[in-house]
This record gives C-alpha cells, sequence and structure tokens, in this order.
C-alpha cells in the first residue's frame, strides 16, 4: 500500500544552548577539531521537539519516506535530542557535508566524527550494531550530566 506524501517537517532546533553543558563543550570540540582536520561539519539539531519526534516517527509507517527512528513517542520512548528532566538535549546530530553543502554517506568524515565523539567521551550512533545514525552523538547513559 502506498504510504500519502510527507506534512512538512518541523524544524529542527540548532540552539547550543539546549545541550546539557557538558554535551555543549564536547561537541564545540568536535566540530573545531574536525575543522581544523579539514571537514565541512554542521550541528543540525540539539533539542528536539515533541511535534519533531513524532514526525521522525511516522516516516515510512504513517506517511512516505524512509523510516528515521526506532523510538515511538507514543509509547514513551524518547531520543536523547527531547528535553531532560532540566530542559535540556543530550544528544545531538553533527552532519559531514560535502563541497556543495550536501550531507556526506559512506564517508571517511563519518569515521573521523566518530572517532572524535570517542575521544570526547561521547557515544556515537555510528557504532550502534543495528540502526546506524552516523550524524548522532549523544552523551554516555548514567553519566556525563552538568
Amino acid at each position: 500500500m502506498k504510504l500519502p506524501p510527507a506534512p512538512p517537517k518541523p524544524a529542527a532546533s540548532r540552539d547550543m544552548a539546549k545541550l546539557e553543558l557538558s554535551l555543549r563543550y564536547r561537541v564545540e570540540s568536535i566540530v573545531d577539531e574536525a575543522r581544523k582536520q579539514g571537514l565541512r561539519v554542521v550541528v543540525s539539531e540539539t533539542i528536539r521537539s515533541e511535534e519533531l519526534a513524532l514526525w521522525y516517527w511516522k516516516s515510512g509507517r504513517e506517511f512516505d519516506g524512509p523510516i528515521l527512528t526506532k523510538l515511538n513517542p507514543l509509547k514513551g520512548q524518547r531520543s536523547r535530542h527531547c528535553p531532560n528532566k532540566n530542559g535540556l538535549s543530550e544528544g545531538a546530530d553533527i552532519m559531514v557535508l560535502d563541497k556543495s553543502g550536501v550531507a556526506k554517506s559512506g564517508d571517511v568524515g563519518w569515521k573521523v566524527l566518530g572517532m572524535l565523539a570517542n575521544k570526547h567521551g561521547l557515544t556515537w550512533g555510528g557504532d550502534w550494531p543495528r540502526f546506524k545514525d552516523m550524524p548522532h552523538v549523544e552523551l554516555p547513559l548514567g553519566g556525563g550530566l552538568t
């Protein structure tokens, strides 16, 4: 059965002030170090609204598009991008871009991003065994909060 077209995607926040302080410092360091290595990177998402979390869940399920997340917000499953008890995000997305500003895939730049994330004590979505999320970095579970 063909799914209906996707509705407009809610805007993603790129507000670095919405990251847990220890994550913000680490993300800023990763971006600086990646740029020094010649990579073109940009923080594409910090904190995630409920509306955007639901849009990601519905993609590929209720409207046309790829499956973007395994987390169903309707069942209380939450991304680390969603506000924690402090109202801040414990996850961020950092995109590796080509010269024309398009996100790269299968590029060595993602390996550099993962290496830098690990160097700074973050969990990298590219290390996940099943649902790889190359741009995603997050504070380790149970630690790293400010």
